[in-house]
């Protein structure tokens, strides 16, 4: 990953998340829940890319759980 290739970054307390210019997901830090999309869940300590299945399929956990606490 170069640094000249980044378009965002998203950071949180204990994990970044980066989009390059390529429209590719890359994700370094804590894990222990698989929160970061990528295989297992151990701790990222460098950037791994997150594949576009997966990131699909966490949007999806979070907007139900959202909707679902929107309409208690």
């Amino acid at each position: 990953l170069v640094r000249s290739d980044v378009k965002y970054v998203s950071c949180g307390a204990q994990f970044t998340f980066i989009i390059t210019n390529n429209d590719e997901v890359y994700a370094a830090g804590y894990n222990n829940s698989g929160q970061l999309g990528i295989a297992g869940t151990t701790t990222a300590m460098s950037f791994t890319k997150v594949p576009i299945s997966n990131i699909i399929k966490k949007a999806s956990i979070i907007y139900m759980r959202y909707r679902r606490k929107k309409n208690e």
